[in-house]
Protein backbone atom coordinates (compact mmCIF):
# COMPACT_ATOMS: atom_id res chain seq x y z
CA UNK A 1 0.00 0.00 0.00
CA UNK A 2 1.71 3.12 -0.57
CA UNK A 3 1.02 6.58 0.09
CA UNK A 4 2.14 10.37 -1.67
CA UNK A 5 2.17 14.00 -0.76
CA UNK A 6 0.24 16.44 -2.68
CA UNK A 7 -0.26 20.14 -2.06
CA UNK A 8 -2.41 22.95 -2.93
CA UNK A 9 -2.44 27.03 -3.28
CA UNK A 10 -4.57 28.34 -0.92
CA UNK A 11 -5.02 32.77 -0.61
CA UNK A 12 -6.40 34.90 1.68
CA UNK A 13 -6.78 38.43 0.91
CA UNK A 14 -7.67 41.32 3.19
CA UNK A 15 -9.04 44.68 1.93
CA UNK A 16 -8.34 47.58 4.25
CA UNK A 17 -11.39 49.37 2.81
CA UNK A 18 -13.65 46.64 4.46
CA UNK A 19 -13.42 47.73 7.70
CA UNK A 20 -14.06 51.23 6.94
CA UNK A 21 -17.02 53.64 6.98
CA UNK A 22 -18.13 56.49 4.55
CA UNK A 23 -19.47 59.65 5.08
CA UNK A 24 -22.51 61.41 3.76
CA UNK A 25 -20.64 62.20 0.18
CA UNK A 26 -19.40 58.51 -0.33
CA UNK A 27 -15.91 59.51 0.64
CA UNK A 28 -13.72 56.97 3.44
CA UNK A 29 -13.18 59.16 6.28
CA UNK A 30 -12.29 56.98 9.34
CA UNK A 31 -11.88 53.64 10.62
CA UNK A 32 -15.51 51.82 11.49
CA UNK A 33 -16.77 51.99 15.32
CA UNK A 34 -15.43 48.52 17.42
CA UNK A 35 -12.17 48.18 14.56
CA UNK A 36 -9.56 50.05 16.83
CA UNK A 37 -8.69 50.61 20.46
CA UNK A 38 -6.53 53.07 22.33
CA UNK A 39 -4.13 51.56 24.65
CA UNK A 40 -2.00 54.09 27.07
CA UNK A 41 1.53 53.67 27.23
CA UNK A 42 2.82 53.97 30.14
CA UNK A 43 6.85 54.36 29.04
CA UNK A 44 9.03 56.34 31.27
CA UNK A 45 11.09 57.14 27.84
CA UNK A 46 7.97 59.58 27.04
CA UNK A 47 8.98 63.32 27.67
CA UNK A 48 6.91 66.35 27.31
CA UNK A 49 7.56 70.04 28.76
CA UNK A 50 4.86 72.96 28.79
CA UNK A 51 1.04 72.55 27.13
CA UNK A 52 -0.86 74.02 24.82
CA UNK A 53 -2.47 76.23 27.57
CA UNK A 54 0.71 77.23 29.21
CA UNK A 55 3.28 77.20 26.42
CA UNK A 56 7.46 77.47 27.33
CA UNK A 57 8.70 81.39 26.70
CA UNK A 58 9.93 81.96 23.50
CA UNK A 59 13.43 81.59 22.65
CA UNK A 60 13.27 78.49 25.12
CA UNK A 61 16.15 75.82 23.28
CA UNK A 62 15.58 72.29 22.62
CA UNK A 63 17.93 71.60 26.03
CA UNK A 64 16.02 74.01 27.92
CA UNK A 65 12.73 72.09 27.31
CA UNK A 66 14.47 69.02 27.50
CA UNK A 67 16.11 69.66 31.44
CA UNK A 68 12.38 70.71 32.73
CA UNK A 69 10.21 67.77 31.07
CA UNK A 70 8.34 65.29 32.63
CA UNK A 71 6.55 62.26 32.12
CA UNK A 72 4.10 62.08 29.00
CA UNK A 73 1.16 59.87 28.61
CA UNK A 74 0.94 59.13 24.94
CA UNK A 75 -1.85 56.63 23.86
CA UNK A 76 -0.93 53.65 20.95
CA UNK A 77 -4.18 53.58 18.59
CA UNK A 78 -4.17 49.73 16.70
CA UNK A 79 -6.41 48.38 14.10
CA UNK A 80 -6.08 44.62 14.45
CA UNK A 81 -7.28 42.13 11.21
CA UNK A 82 -6.29 38.45 10.65
CA UNK A 83 -7.74 36.11 8.34
CA UNK A 84 -7.18 32.19 8.76
CA UNK A 85 -3.40 32.49 9.20
CA UNK A 86 -2.20 35.89 9.11
CA UNK A 87 -2.62 38.46 11.58
CA UNK A 88 -1.73 42.12 11.12
CA UNK A 89 -1.52 44.29 13.69
CA UNK A 90 -1.75 48.74 12.41
CA UNK A 91 -0.08 50.95 15.22
CA UNK A 92 -0.29 54.79 15.32
CA UNK A 93 1.26 57.02 17.88
CA UNK A 94 0.42 60.48 17.17
CA UNK A 95 2.71 62.87 19.09
CA UNK A 96 1.74 64.73 22.09
CA UNK A 97 -0.32 67.71 20.06
CA UNK A 98 -2.43 65.64 18.69
CA UNK A 99 -2.52 62.41 20.42
CA UNK A 100 -6.38 61.70 19.81
CA UNK A 101 -8.37 58.67 18.06
CA UNK A 102 -9.40 61.19 15.63
CA UNK A 103 -6.14 62.17 14.84
CA UNK A 104 -4.54 58.95 14.50
CA UNK A 105 -5.58 57.47 11.16
CA UNK A 106 -5.44 59.19 7.77
CA UNK A 107 -7.32 57.30 5.38
CA UNK A 108 -7.03 57.98 1.52
CA UNK A 109 -9.50 56.43 -1.07
CA UNK A 110 -7.80 56.50 -4.60
CA UNK A 111 -11.06 54.66 -5.74
CA UNK A 112 -10.90 55.83 -9.74
CA UNK A 113 -7.87 57.54 -9.01
CA UNK A 114 -4.01 56.73 -10.36
CA UNK A 115 -3.11 56.17 -6.77
CA UNK A 116 -4.94 53.19 -6.62
CA UNK A 117 -3.65 49.35 -6.85
CA UNK A 118 -6.71 48.74 -9.13
CA UNK A 119 -4.89 48.57 -12.77
CA UNK A 120 -4.60 45.75 -14.67
CA UNK A 121 -0.92 44.39 -13.47
CA UNK A 122 -2.61 44.86 -9.87
CA UNK A 123 -3.23 41.96 -7.90
CA UNK A 124 -5.20 41.85 -5.57
CA UNK A 125 -6.88 45.09 -6.62
CA UNK A 126 -7.00 47.58 -3.83
CA UNK A 127 -8.36 51.09 -3.72
CA UNK A 128 -8.26 52.36 -0.40
CA UNK A 129 -4.98 53.05 2.20
CA UNK A 130 -4.90 54.01 5.98
CA UNK A 131 -1.63 55.25 7.94
CA UNK A 132 -0.67 56.33 11.03
CA UNK A 133 0.95 58.88 12.65
CA UNK A 134 4.45 58.98 14.23
CA UNK A 135 7.52 58.24 13.36
CA UNK A 136 9.18 54.51 14.54
CA UNK A 137 11.31 55.75 17.79
CA UNK A 138 12.48 54.36 20.87
CA UNK A 139 12.08 57.23 22.96
CA UNK A 140 10.03 60.19 22.74
CA UNK A 141 10.37 64.01 23.58
CA UNK A 142 8.06 66.91 22.71
CA UNK A 143 7.17 70.56 23.92
CA UNK A 144 5.03 73.32 23.37
CA UNK A 145 6.76 77.05 22.95
CA UNK A 146 5.61 80.37 22.46
CA UNK A 147 6.48 81.16 18.77
CA UNK A 148 7.40 84.37 16.99
CA UNK A 149 3.33 85.21 16.93
CA UNK A 150 2.84 84.51 20.14
CA UNK A 151 0.82 81.46 19.26
CA UNK A 152 1.54 77.86 20.94
CA UNK A 153 3.72 75.69 18.94
CA UNK A 154 4.50 72.15 19.44
CA UNK A 155 8.31 70.67 18.57
CA UNK A 156 9.39 67.39 18.20
CA UNK A 157 13.02 67.64 17.72
CA UNK A 158 14.80 65.04 16.31
CA UNK A 159 17.82 64.74 18.65
CA UNK A 160 15.55 64.15 21.57
CA UNK A 161 13.37 61.79 19.67
CA UNK A 162 15.53 58.73 19.11
CA UNK A 163 14.38 57.35 15.55
CA UNK A 164 14.87 54.18 14.77
CA UNK A 165 18.12 52.84 13.21
CA UNK A 166 19.57 49.43 12.31
CA UNK A 167 21.60 49.39 15.08
CA UNK A 168 18.88 50.33 17.82
CA UNK A 169 18.63 46.29 18.95
CA UNK A 170 14.77 46.56 19.48
CA UNK A 171 11.74 47.02 17.57
CA UNK A 172 10.53 50.39 17.54
CA UNK A 173 8.34 51.24 20.61
CA UNK A 174 5.86 53.99 19.27
CA UNK A 175 5.25 55.45 15.59
CA UNK A 176 3.88 54.59 12.93
CA UNK A 177 4.19 50.92 12.22
CA UNK A 178 2.60 47.61 11.33
CA UNK A 179 2.74 44.03 12.73
CA UNK A 180 2.42 40.81 11.04
CA UNK A 181 2.28 37.12 12.25
CA UNK A 182 1.73 33.85 9.82
CA UNK A 183 0.83 30.47 11.42
CA UNK A 184 1.87 28.55 8.57
CA UNK A 185 4.41 28.25 5.91
CA UNK A 186 3.58 31.16 2.84
CA UNK A 187 4.38 34.25 1.42
CA UNK A 188 3.06 37.40 2.38
CA UNK A 189 2.16 40.17 -0.51
CA UNK A 190 1.74 43.55 1.49
CA UNK A 191 -0.02 46.52 -0.82
CA UNK A 192 1.45 49.65 0.63
CA UNK A 193 1.99 53.68 -0.55
CA UNK A 194 5.17 55.10 0.50
CA UNK A 195 5.23 59.23 0.15
CA UNK A 196 7.92 61.29 -2.05
CA UNK A 197 11.13 61.91 0.86
CA UNK A 198 14.74 61.69 0.06
CA UNK A 199 14.94 58.12 2.25
CA UNK A 200 11.88 56.81 2.25
CA UNK A 201 12.54 53.52 0.13
CA UNK A 202 13.75 52.25 3.04
CA UNK A 203 11.58 49.31 4.63
CA UNK A 204 12.29 47.28 7.67
CA UNK A 205 10.91 44.10 8.78
CA UNK A 206 11.98 43.97 12.45
CA UNK A 207 11.52 40.41 14.76
CA UNK A 208 9.27 42.16 18.02
CA UNK A 209 10.95 39.84 20.51
CA UNK A 210 14.71 40.88 20.45
CA UNK A 211 14.77 43.92 17.47
CA UNK A 212 16.31 41.09 15.20
CA UNK A 213 16.66 42.65 11.34
CA UNK A 214 15.12 40.04 8.61
CA UNK A 215 17.64 39.84 5.45
CA UNK A 216 16.41 41.63 2.82
CA UNK A 217 17.10 39.11 0.40
CA UNK A 218 13.90 37.90 1.70
CA UNK A 219 11.55 40.65 0.52
CA UNK A 220 10.90 41.98 -3.30
CA UNK A 221 8.81 44.98 -4.32
CA UNK A 222 6.72 44.78 -7.58
CA UNK A 223 4.33 48.15 -8.35
CA UNK A 224 4.63 51.84 -9.68
CA UNK A 225 7.16 54.55 -9.35
CA UNK A 226 4.77 57.08 -9.05
CA UNK A 227 1.44 56.27 -10.07
CA UNK A 228 -0.16 53.77 -11.74
CA UNK A 229 0.20 54.82 -15.32
CA UNK A 230 3.81 54.54 -15.28
CA UNK A 231 5.52 51.28 -15.87
CA UNK A 232 4.62 48.59 -13.69
CA UNK A 233 8.46 46.98 -12.12
CA UNK A 234 9.79 44.71 -10.62
CA UNK A 235 11.93 45.52 -7.99
CA UNK A 236 15.18 43.75 -5.86
CA UNK A 237 15.81 45.46 -2.61
CA UNK A 238 19.25 47.01 -2.28
CA UNK A 239 20.40 48.50 0.88
CA UNK A 240 17.07 48.20 2.50
CA UNK A 241 15.13 50.12 -0.45
CA UNK A 242 12.24 48.67 -1.82
CA UNK A 243 12.29 50.53 -4.68
CA UNK A 244 15.42 52.15 -5.24
CA UNK A 245 16.18 55.31 -7.46
CA UNK A 246 12.40 56.03 -7.26
CA UNK A 247 11.82 59.83 -7.96
CA UNK A 248 8.23 59.77 -6.51
CA UNK A 249 5.78 58.07 -4.61
CA UNK A 250 5.27 53.91 -4.46
CA UNK A 251 2.44 52.27 -4.94
CA UNK A 252 2.72 48.80 -5.29
CA UNK A 253 3.40 45.44 -3.11
CA UNK A 254 6.27 43.83 -0.95
CA UNK A 255 6.55 40.34 -0.86
CA UNK A 256 7.88 38.73 2.40
CA UNK A 257 8.67 35.17 3.32
CA UNK A 258 8.62 35.36 7.36
CA UNK A 259 9.60 33.08 10.04
CA UNK A 260 6.07 31.25 11.42
CA UNK A 261 4.52 32.17 14.62
CA UNK A 262 7.22 34.79 14.74
CA UNK A 263 5.51 39.01 15.14
CA UNK A 264 7.35 40.81 12.63
CA UNK A 265 7.18 44.76 12.48
CA UNK A 266 7.46 46.52 8.63
CA UNK A 267 8.19 50.09 8.97
CA UNK A 268 9.97 52.75 7.18
CA UNK A 269 12.29 55.26 9.91
CA UNK A 270 11.66 58.23 7.95
CA UNK A 271 7.78 57.63 6.70
CA UNK A 272 4.74 56.51 7.56
CA UNK A 273 3.69 53.79 5.11
CA UNK A 274 0.54 53.40 3.58
CA UNK A 275 -1.62 49.95 3.80
CA UNK A 276 -3.81 49.21 1.35
CA UNK A 277 -4.53 45.72 2.39
CA UNK A 278 -2.63 41.85 2.24
CA UNK A 279 -2.82 38.51 0.40
CA UNK A 280 -1.38 35.63 2.16
CA UNK A 281 -0.36 32.32 0.02
CA UNK A 282 0.64 29.16 1.79
CA UNK A 283 0.89 26.07 0.57
CA UNK A 284 -1.51 23.75 2.46
CA UNK A 285 0.24 20.11 2.48
CA UNK A 286 -2.35 16.62 2.26
CA UNK A 287 -0.27 13.41 3.46
CA UNK A 288 -1.12 9.96 3.85
CA UNK A 289 -3.03 9.37 0.49
CA UNK A 290 -3.74 6.25 -0.07
CA UNK A 291 -2.54 4.93 -3.52
CA UNK A 292 -5.30 2.30 -5.06
CA UNK A 293 -3.83 -1.25 -3.38
CA UNK A 294 -2.77 -4.01 -6.14
CA UNK A 295 -5.51 -6.28 -6.22
CA UNK A 296 -4.35 -10.14 -5.99
CA UNK A 297 -6.90 -11.53 -8.15
CA UNK A 298 -6.16 -9.32 -11.03
CA UNK A 299 -6.43 -11.46 -14.54
CA UNK A 300 -2.52 -12.10 -15.68
CA UNK A 301 -1.39 -12.41 -19.90
CA UNK A 302 1.51 -13.63 -21.27
CA UNK A 303 3.62 -11.83 -23.37
CA UNK A 304 1.00 -12.55 -26.77
CA UNK A 305 -1.68 -11.02 -24.84
CA UNK A 306 -2.90 -14.85 -23.89
CA UNK A 307 -4.85 -15.01 -20.52
CA UNK A 308 -2.84 -17.36 -18.52
CA UNK A 309 -3.40 -18.67 -14.69
CA UNK A 310 -1.60 -19.55 -11.67
CA UNK A 311 0.11 -22.40 -12.91
CA UNK A 312 2.04 -20.59 -15.99
CA UNK A 313 5.48 -20.02 -15.41
CA UNK A 314 6.97 -16.95 -17.27
CA UNK A 315 6.78 -13.07 -17.42
CA UNK A 316 2.99 -12.75 -17.05
CA UNK A 317 1.42 -8.89 -17.20
CA UNK A 318 -0.53 -8.16 -13.96
CA UNK A 319 -2.36 -4.96 -12.68
CA UNK A 320 -0.26 -3.20 -15.63
CA UNK A 321 3.21 -4.18 -14.59
CA UNK A 322 5.46 -6.80 -15.54
CA UNK A 323 6.40 -9.51 -13.20
CA UNK A 324 7.83 -12.38 -13.30
CA UNK A 325 5.13 -16.05 -12.11
CA UNK A 326 7.29 -18.79 -10.90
Amino acid sequence: MAFVAMSVNAQEVFDIQSILTTNSEGKYTKIADGQFTAVANSSPNNKGAGTQETPLAKGTTDAEAFAQATTASLNDYTIVVSTANCTMTLVSTPNENDNTADNAWGVSDQTGANGSLASDACNPKFNVYVSGKGNPTATYFGYWVTNENGDASFKCPNDYNTFWTPSAGAAPAKGAYTIFKISAEGTLKIGVRIPKAAQNRKIYFVKKSDGTVLDQDKYTAEGYNNNNTTEYTTYTTSDYAVCPGATAQFIGYINVTLPVNEEYVMFSPDTQIGIFGFQFSTSAGISNVKAAAENADAPAYNLAGQKVDKSFKGVVVKNGKKMIQK
